[in-house]
C-alpha cells in the first residue's frame, strides 16, 4: 500500500530515521526463569546478523541477594543495553559482576553497558580476547553496523579484567565452583552451584545446536572435559547455545564429536577432499539442528589439514603392502555417530 503526503520529501531526514530505527538498542530481552532468581536470556540460533544485533548466545541472569551476577553479556553494546533493562525489570539490585566464560566475540561486548560492574575472565581467556579483539570488531563492524552507521556495535576492552583462578567463588549467599577447562576455546570457564545443581556451561556446551570449534585445541580435549562435567549432579543446565536442558545435552555433544573426528579421521585415511568429505551426509541426531552444515564447514577448515597430515604419515610409515593397497580394503566414511 503506497502512502502519500502533501508535505515535501526531505532524504536527508528520512536517511537520519532510517539509521536511528537500525541503531536503536533492541527492546528488554526475553528470559526464561530457571529458579525464583535465576534467569535465561537465550539467544537466536544465528550467525551475527543486523536483525539480530548481536544477540546470538545465552547470557545468565544470577540474583544473589548482594547484586546481580551474570555470566556472559551478548556480543554487543546494542545487547548489553538491552540486557541492563531486561534485568531492572526482574529485580532492583545492580549489576555488580560479569563472568565471561571465554573470548569469543558473542559473550563479552555487551559487558560494556556495566561499566560500574566487576568484570573476571580466566587469564588464558583475556590473553586470547586480547589478541583477538580488533579482528572481533572488524568482524561486528561488517555484519552488524547499518550501512552508512559511523557507530560501531561494540568497543573494545581497553582495560583489563579481574582475573579468575578455578575454585569456589562466592556471589552476595550463592557460591559456585568454578571450573576451568580448555575443550571449545582453550580457556572456558564453568561455573557450577552444587546448592541448587546448576550448571552454566558457555560454549562447553551446546544444546539442539551444532557445536563451533574455531579455537577447539582437539576434539579429544573437549571430550574429555565433559566426561568431567557428567561427574555433576545436573538438574538444569544452561548451555552457551540453546534452550535450558539437563545433563543429556552432555552425551548429545559427545555424539557430534565423535562422529566429527571419525568422519574426519576416516576420510583423510581414504584420501578423500575437503569437499568429498563434506558431501556426507549428516545423521539424523544432527540433520536438524540449527547451522549443523555450516559448523561442519568450518571445522573441516580448522582441523581437516591435520587429519590428512596425520593420515599421510601412518601411511607412509605403514607397510608395503598396506600402502600399495594389495592388503585389506578403506573403511568408509561414516554416516551416523
Amino acid at each position: 500500500m503506497a502512502i502519500y503526503s502533501s508535505k515535501p520529501f526531505k532524504p536527508a531526514l528520512l536517511l537520519a530515521a532510517l539509521l536511528a530505527a537500525c541503531s536503536a538498542p533492541p527492546a528488554p530481552l526475553a528470559v526464561q526463569a530457571i529458579d525464583a532468581d535465576t534467569w535465561l536470556v537465550q539467544g537466536a540460533a544465528e550467525e551475527f546478523s543486523p536483525d539480530n544485533r548481536g544477540h546470538i548466545s545465552n547470557i545468565t541472569i544470577v540474583n544473589t541477594g548482594a547484586g546481580v551476577l551474570l555470566v556472559d553479556s551478548g556480543g554487543s553494546e546494542a545487547v548489553g543495553t538491552a540486557l541492563a533493562e531486561t534485568v531492572a525489570a526482574l529485580t532492583d539490585e545492580p549489576v555488580r559482576w560479569i563472568v565471561l566464560t571465554h573470548h569469543h566475540p558473542d559473550h563479552v561486548f555487551g559487558a560494556h553497558a556495566f561499566p560500574q560492574a566487576d568484570t573476571l575472565m580466566l587469564a588464558g581467556a583475556w590473553r586470547d580476547l586480547q589478541r583477538y579483539q580488533h579482528h572481533y570488531l572488524d568482524t561486528l563492524a561488517t555484519r552488524l553496523a547499518p550501512e552508512g552507521s559511523s557507530q560501531p556495535p561494540a568497543q573494545p576492552f581497553e582495560q583489563p579484567p579481574r582475573l579468575l583462578a578455578p575454585g569456589r567463588h562466592r556471589f552476595g549467599d550463592r557460591e559456585f565452583e568454578l571450573l576451568e577447562l580448555h575443550g571449545h576455546s582453550g580457556a572456558d570457564a564453568v561455573l557450577y552451584e552444587p546448592a541448587r545443581e546448576l550448571l552454566i556451561t558457555g560454549d562447553m556446551v551446546f544444546w539442539q545446536r551444532a557445536p563451533a570449534t574455531a579455537h577447539t585445541p582437539s576434539l579429544a580435549a573437549w571430550i574429555q572435559d565433559l566426561d568431567q562435567l557428567a561427574t555433576l549432579p545436573v538438574r538444569h543446565l544452561v548451555p552457551g547455545h540453546g534452550p535450558l536442558t539437563d545433563a543429556r545435552a552432555l552425551a548429545a555433544n559427545q555424539r557430534w564429536l565423535r562422529w566429527l573426528d571419525q568422519l574426519l579421521k576416516q576420510s583423510a585415511e581414504n584420501g578423500l577432499s575437503t569437499n568429498e568429505m563434506l558431501d556426507h551426509d549428516l545423521p539424523a541426531e544432527f540433520a536438524d539442528w540449527p547451522l549443523a552444515r555450516y559448523e561442519l564447514t568450518r571445522s573441516a577448515s580448522h582441523f581437516y589439514p591435520a587429519y590428512e597430515e596425520r593420515a599421510f604419515a601412518d601411511s607412509a610409515m605403514a607397510p608395503k603392502g598396506e600402502k600399495d593397497g594389495t592388503e585389506g580394503e578403506k573403511t568408509p566414511a561414516p554416516t551416523g555417530p
